[in-house]
């Protein structure tokens, strides 16, 4: 989700929910990033090997002791105005 918080927020957001544990993980909406390349481009993003993907952000795994093998991402948008 876009930071609507701040009207010009450079970030985009979700929530990882494990348990009880609750955390963010914030990145730049630039196109540099998978997620960031699909906002901004409005396009659908299907990489089957992540970490053959030089946007694929390998921190966030880190942190979630997670390995991520496949992303889709696909931009939601707003049916009133599009965004």
């Amino acid at each position: 989700m876009a930071d609507e918080t701040k009207k010009e927020s450079d970030e985009l957001w979700s929530r990882v929910v494990t348990g009880t544990n609750k955390k963010e993980i914030r990145v730049l909406k630039n196109v540099g990033s998978v997620v960031g390349t699909c906002f901004t481009t409005g396009e659908v993003i299907n990489i089957s090997d992540a970490y053959q993907d030089e946007r694929f952000n390998k921190q966030v795994d880190a942190e979630f002791q997670y390995r991520t093998r496949s992303i889709v991402a696909v931009p939601v948008k707003n049916k009133e105005d599009g965004k």
